[in-house]
């Protein structure tokens, strides 16, 4: 949970972009990998996704 909390308004503030369509999600999944390896805020979402489904009611 870490990598969540460290970019929590990073990850806020992509949601809010796709959510008003500021930015594609074709555009987001390019922003987060470079080179075929997640960046750090890639790995804190796909750290949270699962977590957040283990969570769920």
């Amino acid at each position: 949970m870490g990598k969540v909390t460290r970019h929590w308004p990073d990850i806020l503030r992509l949601v809010a972009s796709i959510y008003t369509d500021k930015v594609s999600a074709y555009d987001v999944v390019r922003m987060l990998q470079r080179g075929g390896n997640p960046t750090a805020l890639g790995e804190a979402i796909a750290v949270y996704e699962p977590f957040s489904a283990r969570t769920a009611p």
